[in-house]
């Protein structure tokens, strides 16, 4: 009777979560999306002229042909900027380049017509199909990347040509054109539906390492191999390592020009049948399959999401109970960087701290948890115990913890093994992903209600979040009688921030404050002075403005812990300087 009541009230309280989160899901499906201006350049491509892996039939006119046809969906789209065949070919006159371009002549070619992708393709299939009489043409498409030389783009998709007319046969050489045409079609449309996936690096780590802003869900997957670009040059290459929801760990794999934060690393993009080797050379063949398209992310539709949220809460309710049988999610986790409020000296790093909240684990009942352990870039720091759901992490962290592990005999984790470790300090200006496993007990019962004690630990690449603990900034100057109209500040930030504001008030406890920027930094240990302000007429008759700095790590999610908890009076997400005060003169309007 127990567990009917169990099951009873477990059915009521997921129906009733589910129809609660059911109405504003259905909400936010069914209305309607504003539309969003797209601002970014047009990229700018160079096609060249198509080559044949079929023979010679294909070879000159229909190589010619297939080019054209390309070009004009191209140009149909209206997302790609293509040079005139005039221009080109004049280019690779003077650059006294032949016919067929290898990778590096390619990359030359590019960089003097200033594009950003160089178009190649070949026609790789021809055939026919009867009653009635059809032709099928198969092109591969490649972009390549001038600034790497690495593929960036492509496709291969066929094209068949429409069924001709009753009582008309067009001749071979018509209905190859016609299916030309739609392979050209397909293959466009393709490379237009697809994005490379790119990221920014956030930090690198004993220069094997790069910790990346993007994830899971931005189509980012182990394995997946990225070359890094600093403005328009290649710097390296990473691969891959860890995937996070919203981050992720690469290895270097080509230090060269040295990789740093702020550089952007994009996928490299593989075509089959398409390599190119250490001298440049391209290698082309035939592929077996008719068509290739690059797989995307998945989009999931709101349906979908309300469907899955649906599963999720029953699945929740359901599962666990004080007798559990399957394995947990873990707690969600949230890492906000902030100041020590006792440190008051700027750019001091000892004032560094991240705070480490994570909600309990919804899927394992309270009783169920035995221990927290919580990660710091997927090293254990700290232990919790069932109950707390915050820790504090410091630059001087130390001290000897002990943390258990199940131990698996006989296939099943039916013990534990405790293992001591020794804590370490966190980087002061390098971005952190903290996650946190949870350790559990789940109760199995047999078929002759014999009751079976197991021991697990949730994954700790199931949940993170990335922090980045700084100094507090230095507010330097204005400190003396300065005219309103003509108002520059000079300030320094500390490491690991790459966004400040300014924030001015006529109180010292910045009741109505009033915030410039905010503005991107790079950390320098000179100070900062900045542009011409003009104030006037935004604080009254006021004779003495008091301004602070805030900065912090703009990459962070969801940003400093809000400053007013931690005793700077009305602050928000940033880390804040000391106060500083100026007083107000009038004086004649700034020059034009």
């Amino acid at each position: 009777m127990n567990e009917l009541m169990q099951g009873a009230w477990a059915r009521r309280i997921s129906w009733t979560l589910v129809t609660t989160l059911l109405l504003p899901l259905l909400t936010l499906a069914l209305s309607p999306r504003p539309s969003q201006a797209q601002l970014t350049r047009i990229p700018q491509v160079a096609v060249l002229d198509f080559g044949s892996l079929t023979g010679p039939r294909a070879g000159g006119i229909l190589g010619r042909q297939a080019t054209d046809a390309v070009v004009v969906e191209m140009t149909r789209t209206g997302r790609f900027d293509v040079t005139p065949r005039s221009q080109l070919a004049q280019q690779i006159q003077d650059l006294g380049l032949t016919l067929p371009l290898d990778n590096i002549g390619q990359r030359k070619l590019g960089q003097a017509l200033g594009v950003d992708f160089v178009a190649t393709g070949d026609i790789t299939n021809i055939s026919f199909v009867e009653n009635p009489r059809r032709a099928r043409v198969t092109l591969s498409v490649r972009l390549t990347d001038v600034v790497s030389g690495e593929l960036a783009n492509g496709a291969i998709q066929s094209g068949i040509s429409p069924a001709p007319a009753a009582g008309f046969q067009p001749d071979d050489d018509t209905l190859i054109n016609q299916a030309i045409s739609n392979a050209a079609f397909n293959a466009v449309q393709t490379v237009n539906n697809y994005t490379l996936p790119e990221a920014t690096v956030l930090n690198t780590r004993d220069q094997a390492e790069v910790i990346l802003n993007r994830g899971g869900r931005d189509g980012i997957t182990t394995g997946l191999e990225m070359i890094v670009i600093r403005g328009t040059d290649r710097i390296g290459k990473i691969r891959v390592t860890q995937v996070g929801s919203t981050d992720s760990v690469a290895a270097i794999v080509d230090q060269g020009k040295g990789i740093r934060p702020e550089d952007r690393a994009r996928a490299i993009f593989a075509l089959p049948g398409y390599s190119v080797n250490a001298q440049g050379e391209i290698q082309r063949t035939a592929v077996t399959e008719r068509e290739y398209t690059p797989q995307r992310r998945r989009q999931r539709s709101a349906i979908g999401t309300i469907l899955g949220v649906a599963a999720a809460v029953l699945l929740a309710a359901l599962l666990f109970r004080s007798k559990s049988s399957t394995d947990a999610v873990g707690a969600r986790v949230t890492a906000r960087a902030f100041a020590d409020p006792s440190v008051l000296n700027p750019l001091d790093p000892t004032a560094a701290r991240v705070q480490v909240d994570f909600q309990q684990a919804r899927d394992v009942p309270t009783q169920n948890v035995m221990e927290y352990q919580l990660f710091r870039d997927n090293t254990r720091i700290a232990v919790l115990g069932r109950g707390q759901s915050t820790f504090v992490d410091t630059p001087t962290l130390a001290g000897a913890f002990t943390y258990q592990v199940p131990v698996v005999t006989e296939g099943r984790p039916t013990d534990l093994e405790e293992i001591t470790a020794a804590a370490s300090g966190m980087q002061v200006g390098v971005s952190h992903r903290y996650a946190v496993s949870v350790l559990y007990t789940q109760v199995n019962i047999s078929g002759g209600d014999e009751e079976e004690t197991l021991y697990r630990l949730t994954p700790v690449g199931e949940t993170g979040a990335l922090a980045t603990p700084t100094a507090r900034p230095e507010a330097i100057s204005p400190t003396s009688e300065i005219n309103l109209g003509n108002v520059r500040f000079t300030l320094r930030t500390p490491q690991g921030a790459n966004e400040y504001i300014i924030e001015l008030a006529t109180s010292p406890n910045f009741e109505n404050k009033q915030t410039l920027g905010p503005f991107a930094t790079q950390f320098t240990s000179a100070p900062i002075q900045t542009g011409v302000f003009d104030l006037r007429g935004r604080f009254g008759n006021a004779q003495q403005l008091y301004f602070r700095i805030g900065s912090r790590n703009s990459v962070d999610r969801p940003g400093p812990l809000e400053a007013r908890r931690v005793g700077t009076p009305n602050g928000d997400n940033f880390i804040y300087s000391d106060n500083r005060s100026f007083t107000v003169v009038v004086g004649p309007p700034p020059p034009p």
